[in-house]
């Protein structure tokens, strides 16, 4: 005997008509990270004939209604849901696309056509992203924190509290009023240093800055979504903070480059931008007149110059002299003899 959807199958392939009034429901299994955009399939092109509107729902609730190619979303999907292009839409595509998928996005949604016949059904399952469990900044720098919380649809985040904690000893703590966070810091010294910010209800972080050695450790986040609920820790666990002190830049100090200043081959070698002139055998005589016109002292050699060519010219003076004094002495020899008084 055959089985009964052999049965249905054949029948339709004679016939037809049975098909008509049998419809497969497409199910799907959705697995995405946090943040990342999720693509609820549906596919209505055999029901394009069948005017209606198509109705996404996750366990009733409303997620986006499509009617006559115009969109509408839920209340708590507002600014969330994108649909694939008008063209695909005509060809019945009715697939719809969650931007930023959190951690309350987890369920199973359906996509319904006017209302009574289920077309697609999705089970989403939105997993924690990669996050690092350790960090390293240099001192002075920024530090962010990250803290992922999973709350329900239905939790307000306006009761949301969350806080810090180093090393056991709670650090800041905050209450959270959409996305703005009033924090209280328990050491005064770090109120301007630290602070909570929140991207969205399910993603709050922890910034530093500027960061000091001292904020070296161990940090857990915790949070609860109304006064009642117990402390529960966030995503990931816990995050190890290191922060690094520079090492000053030791530079080489001025007596290393005076040692010798006069040698330009040292400076070169010491300073490699600065050029230095190398003598080739065809330029003798120009290097050797660069270096006699460039003698600071040639003042000093034209004088000396001068008094070398009055010197030449002193023998023929003492000459004279010694000639004139002879031929005085010899005159008055002779006047002395003429007189006999020698």
């Amino acid at each position: 005997m055959f089985p009964l959807c052999i049965l249905v199958m054949v029948l339709c392939l004679q016939f037809g008509g049975p098909c008509n009034a049998i419809h497969v429901v497409e199910l799907w299994n959705l697995q995405v990270e946090f943040g990342e955009p999720a693509i609820l399939p549906c596919n209505g092109s055999a029901y394009l004939e069948e005017e209606g509107t198509v109705q996404w729902e996750a366990m009733g609730e409303d997620v986006a209604i499509l009617r006559g190619g115009e969109l509408r979303e839920g209340d708590r999907f507002m600014g969330r849901i994108w649909l694939p292009s008008e063209e695909k839409v005509r060809e019945g595509d009715w697939s719809v696309v969650l931007q930023s998928a959190m951690f309350s996005d987890s369920d199973m949604y359906e996509c319904i056509l006017e209302g009574r016949k289920t077309l697609s059904t999705v089970w989403l399952t939105v997993t924690a992203p990669q996050v690092e469990r350790s960090l390293v900044v240099p001192v002075g720098d920024t530090a962010i924190l990250t803290c992922y919380i999973e709350i329900s649809r239905s939790e307000s985040q306006n009761e949301l509290q969350v806080w810090w904690t180093k090393d056991g000893n709670i650090t800041i703590t905050g209450q959270t009023r959409g996305l703005v966070t009033d924090d209280t810091v328990f050491l005064p010294e770090d109120f301007s240093r630290l602070s909570i910010l929140c991207d969205t209800k399910e993603k709050c972080n922890l910034h530093i800055n500027p960061t000091s050695v001292r904020d070296n450790g161990e940090y857990h986040c915790l949070y609860k979504a109304k006064d009642s609920d117990e402390p529960r820790l966030g995503f990931p666990e816990s995050i190890t903070l290191t922060v690094q002190e520079t090492i000053p830049t030791v530079f080489p100090s001025d007596e290393t480059t005076t040692e010798n200043p006069l040698d330009p081959v040292l400076v070169h070698l010491e300073d490699p931008t600065q050029p230095i002139t190398v003598m080739t055998e065809s330029q003798p005589m120009e290097a050797f007149e660069e270096v006699v016109t460039s003698f600071p002292d040639e003042a000093l050699f034209e004088g000396r110059e001068e008094t070398s060519l009055q010197w030449d010219t002193l023998p023929w003076i003492r000459i004279g002299l010694i000639a004139g004094v002879l031929l005085v002495t010899a005159m008055v020899l002779c006047v002395l003899g003429a007189l006999r008084k020698i």
